[in-house]
């Protein structure tokens, strides 16, 4: 099972060892940073994996993440973004992602699951990758980290996706999501 851990306290954020992470950046193309200027203590916690996450860790990498950010507010709605990226020309992702929400016990307290994500960048981008969702305020009161687990990976031509929603879609999404974000209270 693959998984990364994100501490969202003042002080944890840390990598649990089923990705390989780069600290330099692997794509010319991509949309940095976006969420340092949302979510701001103590009504939300913020943290950010610097570099790339790469899947899988153990043979060729098939799919990477850079700029990985997750934002929490205390009323429990979450924001996660990311620039992803397929190696190789023309290739889609079907990826299914798995959330596992923890207290400052270690105690599992929700898990969601992304359903099925079908990913498509061209070769040498990074589309906007964005997952929003709302945990209800007890449980965003009591989260203190989570892992991140991806449950299933595909590798597709990318034609064999259904989703018709590419960089411009995306990076709209992207803002929009965002946005929303701000104004949730």
């Amino acid at each position: 099972m693959k998984e990364i851990l994100i501490g969202l306290s003042i002080l944890t954020c840390f990598h649990f060892s089923s990705f390989s992470q780069t600290h330099q950046p692997s794509l010319p193309e991509n949309n940095g940073l976006n969420l340092e200027g949302v979510c701001s203590l103590p009504q939300c916690l913020y943290a950010a994996i610097p570099g790339a996450i790469q899947y899988p860790e153990d043979s060729s990498v098939q799919w990477a993440m850079n700029n990985v950010e997750v934002a929490l507010k205390s009323n429990g709605k979450y924001l996660i973004t990311s620039d992803f990226s397929v190696i190789g020309e023309e290739l889609g992702a079907i990826v299914n992602l798995e959330l596992q929400f923890y207290d400052y016990e270690n105690q599992l307290i929700q898990t969601l699951s992304s359903g099925e994500l079908q990913l498509y960048a061209e070769q040498g981008y990074a589309e906007p990758f964005v997952w929003t969702g709302d945990l209800g305020e007890e449980t965003g009161q009591r989260t203190d980290y989570f892992a991140l687990k991806v449950t299933r990976s595909e590798i597709v031509p990318y034609y064999e996706l259904n989703n018709n929603c590419y960089l411009p879609c995306k990076n709209e999404e992207l803002k929009t999501r965002i946005k929303e974000f701000k104004k949730s209270k």
